[in-house]
């Protein structure tokens, strides 16, 4: 099977990559704004997970798919969109991403806590 070629040299096909290949993926609105941009082997399966675990899917209106023969360079090219392209829902690999992963980490613990406070103290 021969694949389209992008003007960038990336093979662009919807689908799994075989052979080690790794698709970075952007999802935009209605309106061509760009939601986020990630990066897997097969980007549906990732859609099918973000579709099931963020609001902001209802948003998704199109979708562009670039394979890259290895995950290191698709790694490199989906950490430089996020950086570059702004993508309304990326967190990690923004600048100041690790203040999100943070305060991620302390709601969670504080979660915890009161889980295990409740079990000790059911009356609490």
């Amino acid at each position: 099977m021969t694949l389209p070629q992008s003007s960038a040299g990336v093979i662009e096909h919807p689908g799994v990559g075989t052979d080690g290949q790794t698709a970075v993926y952007r999802i935009y609105d209605r309106q061509g704004s760009l939601l986020y941009v990630g990066m897997g082997n097969n980007p549906m399966n990732r859609w099918s997970s973000h579709a099931a675990q963020h609001v902001w899917w209802a948003e998704a209106a199109s979708f562009r798919v670039e394979w890259f023969s290895t995950r290191a360079e698709a790694a490199s090219v989906e950490r430089v969109a996020i950086r570059d392209e702004d993508p309304k829902h990326n967190i990690h690999g923004r600048p100041g991403w690790g203040q999100y992963v943070y305060a991620g980490y302390m709601a969670r613990l504080e979660a915890n806590r009161n889980r295990l406070a409740e079990r000790q103290d059911p009356a609490a």
